[in-house]
């Protein structure tokens, strides 16, 4: 278990640490992990668009319409650079 995967384990709520990981998976082509990893966290931060940003690119493309849900959510919730890439990814998704 490395260092990220015990913060996470420890406090799988923090958008920090868990954040991190879900980039770190969608790196290694770990997305089918990213929904279950990120979902506490927007349960207990559901205006977090860092988290919906990360949970919209972990689920695409294999679903589409979880993808661009989060996707909007970040691009409402977010600062320019989120914004920025949520609007990339529904172009992309055609929303």
């Amino acid at each position: 278990m490395t260092l990220l995967e015990a913060a996470v384990a420890t406090v799988p709520t923090d958008p920090g640490p868990t954040n991190d990981l879900a980039v770190v998976l969608m790196q290694d082509n770990g997305h089918s992990r990213v929904a279950a990893l990120l979902a506490p966290v927007l349960g207990a931060h559901p205006n977090d668009a860092g988290t919906h940003l990360n949970m919209a690119l972990g689920t695409f493309p294999a679903d589409k319409e979880l993808s661009a849900r989060h996707a909007k959510q970040a691009l409402a919730l977010g600062a320019e650079d989120v914004r920025a890439q949520a609007e990339q990814l529904l172009k992309q998704l055609g929303a």
